[in-house]
């Protein structure tokens, strides 16, 4: 998948790009999200400029993983909490399933740097527009 923005900040080896918000990305929690916007880190191979209109890429399967991880994961830990609990009662079944939801989101979050160090990162791999200084 490959989306265009203008670059707003850069750091030796990353850039922050703002770009249009599209339906796949409606929030997954991997970017800052603003109204209609997304602000994103990305990796800055093209060495793009504060102003640069770049092309980011994140590749498909990357892309599915993310889902996977962000939104399979806490699922599976639902219906599963729900599963055990229902042996007791209603009450039961939806306690342990919201228990198992939060503590997987937990557990995601805390091991954010370890899914980043995996490359699921997004890339900035060409410069469209170089911005006139």
């Amino acid at each position: 998948m490959v989306q265009r923005g203008i670059v707003v900040e850069t750091t030796a080896k990353t850039a922050t790009v703002e770009m249009e918000r599209n339906h796949a990305c409606s929030g997954c929690g991997a970017c800052r999200l603003r109204a209609d916007k997304i602000i994103i880190d990305v990796e800055n191979l093209c060495n793009a400029k504060i102003g640069d209109l770049v092309a980011v890429q994140m590749d498909g399967g990357s892309f599915l993983k993310v889902a996977a991880i962000m939104y399979a994961i806490p699922l599976a830990a639902f219906l599963v909490g729900v599963m055990l609990g229902s042996w007791h009662s209603e009450m039961t079944a939806a306690g342990v399933g919201v228990v198992l939801l939060v503590a997987s989101a937990v557990c995601i979050r805390l091991n954010e740097k370890k899914w980043r160090k995996l490359k699921f990162s997004p890339v900035a791999i060409e410069i469209l527009e170089v911005t006139e200084e």
